[in-house]
């Protein structure tokens, strides 16, 4: 896109953390394509071949979704940039793109709101391993907030947002947060006789707090 920060126009980091089996690998992805619902693992299209394979199947009439999500967002994109704004007080805006996938939305996103940064984020799991997010956000640099085991597991303060912050000198200040910053919002499943569940799961309010606090620092150093 001309006349873009060329900050936001860089390559994409993809972090592969899938087993080096290749045998085990073609079982899986045999045994998926095989069964009564066809199923790949997510790991499977993150890399450039697999973005590309992603992108075809999201044009198929079977998966509709992401066509309607891409109308949707071309269609009321500079409604949504004005409330956002409207949100942020007039600030400078920073979007983060949660399932950032191969990109494509991003450019109708960063036209129509201008952000000061723009951050792609999209991490596949896999079940039966643990730890996969707070890996994959060790080897980009940005480990887990007060994650004790891939970060410095160190308790989160106000004072480290507000340089001027002063708590009463008779009591020690309270962190934010002093636990691992993820919350599991949603979780779906399909049990032994086919019944789907979905479980949701309200933000705890230590998490809305830190992101309270942290929406007030970005307004005032925009």
């Amino acid at each position: 896109m001309p006349g873009q920060n060329k900050e936001f126009m860089k390559a994409p980091r993809i972090l592969d953390y899938r087993a080096d089996d290749a045998t085990d690998a073609r079982a899986q992805l045999r045994a998926g394509i095989l069964a009564q619902r066809a199923v790949i693992a997510p790991t499977y299209f993150y890399d450039a071949l697999g973005a590309r394979l992603f992108a075809a199947i999201t044009q198929l009439p079977e998966y509709p979704l992401a066509r309607v999500e891409a109308a949707l967002i071309a269609e009321h994109a500079a409604q949504m940039a004005h409330a956002m704004r409207q949100c942020a007080g007039g600030g400078a805006l920073q979007l983060l793109d949660l399932g950032a996938a191969d990109g494509g939305k991003a450019g109708t996103w960063i036209a129509a709101l201008r952000p000061l940064r723009y951050l792609a984020v999209d991490v596949a799991l896999e079940t039966g391993r643990t730890h996969q997010i707070r890996v994959h956000m060790k080897e980009t640099g940005h480990p887990i907030l007060c994650d004790p085991l891939y970060g410095d597991g160190q308790p989160f303060f106000v004072s480290s947002l507000k340089k001027n912050y002063k708590h009463s000198e008779f009591e020690e200040e309270i962190p934010i947060l002093n636990r691992l910053a993820l919350h599991a919002a949603v979780l779906s499943f399909t049990d032994m006789h086919g019944k789907q569940f979905t479980l949701e799961a309200e933000m705890p309010k230590d998490l809305r707090a830190l992101i309270n606090q942290l929406d007030k620092s970005v307004k005032r150093k925009a």
